[in-house]
């Protein structure tokens, strides 16, 4: 069982250091924030799974997928986040087989092209629908909100077509693979749907 905590605290520390906390676009931000709900999705997600999985492996890379964005204008993330968990898993002990297996989990999280593909391991599968599961439905549309709030638009009706093209644009498909991401998913799809049919009434708009 890990630390989570203390690998968090770790991680943000980390982050905090090189200058990779903050979004330079939305003051809101703060990408410690992302990293730790994507590290709650991935529980949420294995909490009733019944395959042998390394669990350690999964919340670990989790908590450590996006420590690549140490600098504001890295070239690829997970490549240098992978490189990162390298050396603090050599400077942590971390057994080899353990430590490989989670720096392919970091280096492979943003590669949407596995999430289907018969080989990819369903620790990887499972990583790739938590960071998508992030800053999606309820949360997107706050984020819309206080983002045109921020300046973004200069009307309820700019807002409204905001929110419709970004936040609420996850109504026509369903990326997920597990059938649990797929049923979050689809209550994500549902509360996107009547808050657009909602808030277009509430503005009267045709």
């Amino acid at each position: 069982m890990i630390n989570a905590k203390e690998i968090f605290e770790e991680v943000k520390d980390y982050l905090e250091k090189y200058g990779g906390e903050d979004d330079d676009r939305f003051v809101f931000r703060k990408r410690s924030g992302h990293i730790w709900r994507v590290f709650i999705w991935a529980e949420r997600l294995i909490e009733d799974c019944t395959e042998n999985i390394n669990r350690d492996a999964l919340l670990t890379a989790a908590l450590f997928h996006d420590i690549g964005y140490r600098f504001k204008r890295v070239q690829d993330h997970a490549a240098q986040g992978a490189l990162i968990f390298k050396e603090y898993a050599e400077n942590k002990n971390y057994e080899k087989n353990q430590a490989d297996f989670i720096e392919y989990l970091i280096r492979d999280h943003s590669n949407k092209a596995m999430l289907f593909a018969d080989h990819t391991p369903l620790e990887l599968v499972f990583l790739l629908e938590a960071d998508i599961l992030d800053e999606t439905g309820a949360h997107a549309i706050l984020w819309d909100g206080m983002a045109c709030g921020s300046g973004y638009a200069k009307s309820f009706t700019e807002a409204y077509k905001h929110i419709e093209a970004y936040s609420c644009n996850i109504i026509n498909e369903n990326p997920m693979r597990t059938a649990k991401a797929k049923e979050i998913w689809a209550n994500k799809q549902k509360l996107a749907k009547e808050f657009l049919s909602q808030l277009k009434y509430d503005l009267a708009i045709d």
